[in-house]
């Protein structure tokens, strides 16, 4: 359960799944092959009562059979209040037992703390993405959490409690768990097309500064890494917030068509 974006009011909580194929058990339609899954999503605050409920059931087309190498990637959002909850996943295909969660916890940041959201690492290869209505910006998801190195790494995330115009210093730093770092010093940033440092200063666009930025891999080897955003205001605090992605091998390249 990702804090990401929001609607006019409030953060939005996003639920990214990506269930593999051969595990799915599909029902038989005229059009192809229908996957119902169902999604159930329990949000409890501090005081035991329920924040927010989700219990929504989507059927997705194909027109095979899914198997091996195959994933269905979905999403569900919620709008969240400030706060610290507790929260439980179920996801079901069909008449199957199904997966329950763990117990595990999120935080929605509140207005004028400086704060920083979760990151989304997302890749446009996935097909699955928020319009963010308030920016107009569109964040991107990958909830397989694997990508090929020529495939861009879209990395979204907010920072709040900053006035418009405050500086702020960004890290992003990447490594394998219990290495190095593996750019050393330097990557490429889509935006502009040109190298830049692992570490920059920005300026906060307002008390809620959404960033997305695309980030090429192709340096990277194949293995998992880990992810790190540090952001540093002015006087000295720290904030930091990690997630793991992998790097698959490159993707052979297309043979010619016969004539």
């Amino acid at each position: 359960l990702l804090v990401a974006g929001r609607d006019s009011t409030r953060e939005m909580a996003h639920l990214v799944y990506a269930l593999p194929g051969r595990s799915l058990h599909p029902i038989a339609a005229t059009a192809g092959e229908v996957y119902p899954v169902r999604v159930r999503v329990a949000v409890i605050g501090a005081d035991g009562g329920a924040v927010a409920r989700i219990d929504s059931t989507s059927l997705f087309l194909s027109h095979r059979v899914l198997g091996d190498g195959d994933w269905l990637v979905g999403r569900v959002a919620m709008p969240l209040p400030p706060g610290r909850y507790r929260y439980r996943v179920a996801l079901q295909n069909g008449d199957a037992d199904g997966l329950t969660t763990t117990i595990d916890t999120i935080s929605v940041p509140r207005p004028g703390a400086f704060g920083v959201s979760d990151i989304v690492l997302g890749a446009r290869t996935a097909h699955l993405y928020w319009p963010d209505a308030a920016t107009g910006d569109t964040i991107f998801f990958n909830p397989v959490g694997a990508l090929h190195p020529d495939v861009p790494l879209e990395v979204y995330y907010q920072v709040f409690g900053l006035a418009a115009g405050e500086h702020f210093r960004t890290q992003f730093r990447v490594q394998k768990p219990g290495g190095g770092g593996i750019f050393r010093g330097f990557f490429h940033l889509f935006g502009n097309g040109a190298p830049v440092s692992v570490g920059f200063d920005e300026a906060a666009s307002g008390p809620v500064a959404e960033i997305h930025r695309s980030i090429s891999i192709e340096r990277l080897t194949p293995g998992t890494y880990q992810f790190e955003l540090v952001i540093t205001r002015a006087d000295g605090t720290v904030l930091r917030r990690r997630a793991p992605f992998q790097v698959l091998a490159p993707q052979p390249p297309a043979r010619p068509a016969s004539p």
